[in-house]
């Protein structure tokens, strides 16, 4: 639990202030590599043909790395899925 409060805590830094919760994903991470020191990002992952994954990542897109993009240019943002929309691809080209 502390470490999802850890990571609340790095959202609201950004200046997020609305109420947040980090919700930990079905992954071993103890069988990844480490991210190199200060190293920064956010990792979306989903079945993109899933309209809810597909909606929420847009809207990651369009609403919100905006204003983080202002407050931590070099912030990274890295989407994994399976069956993205055309109109998806073309953002997530788009925007880098």
């Amino acid at each position: 639990m502390p470490q999802m409060i850890h990571r609340c805590a790095d959202i609201r830094a950004l200046g997020f202030a609305k109420p947040a919760t980090v919700i930990p994903i079905g992954i071993d991470t103890g069988a990844c590599a480490p991210a190199p020191a200060g190293a920064r990002g956010i990792f979306f992952i989903g079945s993109l043909d899933y309209r809810p994954n597909a909606e929420g990542l847009a809207w990651l897109a369009d609403e919100v790395m905006p204003r983080i993009r202002r407050l931590a240019p070099s912030l990274s943002v890295v989407a994994a899925g399976s069956n993205a929309p055309a109109e998806l691809a073309r953002k997530a080209g788009a925007s880098g």
